[in-house]
């Protein structure tokens, strides 16, 4: 699925680290910690942390967890 960045947050207001969209649904890319929780992998490198901003597009898998559209994996 590709989806766009529509915002970032590296601060401790929320758990989340980006917020995507593909124009209908939004979906997440939570912390480290949420992951751990749910028993996955992280879907974020340094590269994604370095280059990741508002506008960017990216192909990634997503599960559904609770009534929220995780990543799991990007492609």
């Amino acid at each position: 699925m590709e989806l766009e960045v529509k915002d970032v947050n590296f601060t401790n207001n929320y758990n989340w680290l980006f917020k995507l969209s593909d124009g209908v649904d939004e979906y997440y890319i939570y912390n480290d910690y949420f992951y751990y929780e749910k028993g996955l992998k992280t879907p974020i490198t340094k590269k994604e942390l370095d280059s990741l901003d508002v506008g960017h597009s990216i192909l990634c898998e997503v599960k559904d967890y609770e009534g929220v559209k995780v990543i799991t994996k990007i492609i």
